[in-house]
């Protein structure tokens, strides 16, 4: 028995010194991933709404109005982590899952012409980002950084031939705290 127990835990440590488990840095993961079935299998399997990251998100914007900002004016990038640093900590608010999943859109296939969405919320803030891509000229929707509330729009969506027939599918949620005002790409 003494043993089988000193045998499990030189497999332990083995396997901890030869990287098993860990995750590989951004840059290699993205060189790994061939189309857009990759990211979101990652982002379903290692992505997660932190609400802090909302609420420091926020105050932000709270912060940056009482400066002047409109925050109508504010893009993904003004309030967001890094794509590396969104993957690195794999959680956060729906800007950091957006401004991830464009980075690596466009690194895998630049033909995607990813971008970023924003979908305002008639009763925002909070309101909602994702990311817009195009496979053979049609457009189709990421989103994984949606809250459990609103895990509707969680998920890749399309094919549409435009965002307001993907606004059409925003119409059609019902979840608390969102109803859909307007949607337009903001890069």
């Amino acid at each position: 028995m003494k043993n089988l127990i000193y045998g499990i835990i030189s497999i332990v440590i083995l396997a901890g010194l030869s990287g098993c488990g860990k995750i590989q840095p951004y840059p290699q993961t993205v060189k790994n991933w061939n189309s857009h079935e990759d990211i979101a299998r990652w982002m379903q399997d290692n992505w997660s709404f932190d609400k802090p990251s909302q609420r420091r998100l926020l105050q932000k914007i709270k912060k940056l109005r009482s400066k002047g900002a409109d925050i109508l004016s504010l893009t993904a990038d003004d309030i967001s982590l890094t794509p590396e640093e969104s993957y690195n900590r794999s959680k956060g608010h729906c800007a950091d899952a957006a401004i991830l999943i464009k980075d690596a859109l466009n690194k895998i296939n630049p033909s995607y012409k990813a971008k970023i969405i924003f979908i305002k919320n008639i009763y925002g803030p909070p309101h909602h980002w994702a990311t817009g891509f195009y496979i053979n000229d049609k457009l189709h929707i990421m989103d994984y950084g949606a809250g459990p509330y609103w895990s509707d729009m969680t998920g890749t969506h399309g094919p549409y031939n435009s965002l307001d027939d993907y606004g059409s599918f925003l119409k059609s949620i019902n979840a608390r705290g969102f109803k859909f005002e307007s949607v337009r790409w903001r890069d």
